[in-house]
């Protein structure tokens, strides 16, 4: 039996109590209404004070919850733009630097068409981004577009790539020192890879915009 039915049964047993026991315990009908009368007045305030805890005790919950779900979101936030992806072309030395929730998208379109090859630094730079996506108390839609940035494992690769590849790498890096490899899984090309990104930081904003009416004075665009 759940508590709340207890209560609810309590109430009720102390209700007719309340009713039957002026009866009782007076001969007199009209002391027997007053006694009556004040009995359930007394019982009013009672059920309404207990109304009243239990709806405080609900506030706070949820308020505490809100709290905690604000936590992982800004900590999610801080790990997110914390570092630049960067996207190493066949030139050892080009590089574009690209932010989740701000970024050029004339730097990048030209490319979009490349197959992704991964590094093991953007591999090192995401592990604590989907631990945060695991966290309990993390909204749920949050959550799931964190879950669609995991690389589920590589297929390693010479230092080569050709002209239609890109690789992901992150900053810091040691590229081209680091190793390089095919996610597991059907080929992802690099407007593919960025709209996942992308759809992590507008879930994000939309999530803050609809819990903080302050959302204009983070420095998020």
């Amino acid at each position: 039996m759940s508590s709340k039915r207890k209560q609810y049964i309590i109430i009720l047993v102390i209700s007719i109590i309340v009713v039957v026991l002026p009866f009782i315990l007076s001969e007199d009908y009209k002391d027997k209404m007053n006694i009556s009368f004040g009995l359930i007045a007394g019982l009013s305030s009672l059920i309404t004070l207990i109304i009243a805890i239990q709806l405080n005790d609900r506030f706070d919950s949820e308020k505490n919850l809100q709290q905690k779900r604000s936590e992982e979101v800004f900590k999610l936030i801080e790990l997110v733009n914390k570092d630049f992806i960067i996207f190493s072309l066949k030139r050892k030395d080009y590089h574009l630097s690209i932010n989740p929730f701000n970024y050029d998208i004339k730097k990048v379109e030209e490319y979009y068409g490349k197959k992704i090859r991964i590094s093991t630094h953007y591999l090192d730079f995401i592990r604590p981004i989907l631990s945060s996506g695991a966290q309990i108390y993390l909204p749920k839609s949050i959550a799931e577009k964190v879950k669609k940035l995991d690389v589920i494992g590589l297929t390693y690769l010479s230092d080569h790539i050709n002209e239609n590849e890109i690789v992901v790498t992150a900053r810091p890096t040691n590229f081209p020192q680091d190793s390089i490899g095919k996610p597991f899984g059907p080929e992802q090309n690099l407007l593919e890879f960025i709209n996942q990104w992308n759809n992590l930081s507008e879930e994000i904003k939309n999530w803050i915009k609809s819990n903080y009416e302050s959302y204009n004075e983070l420095n998020i665009n």
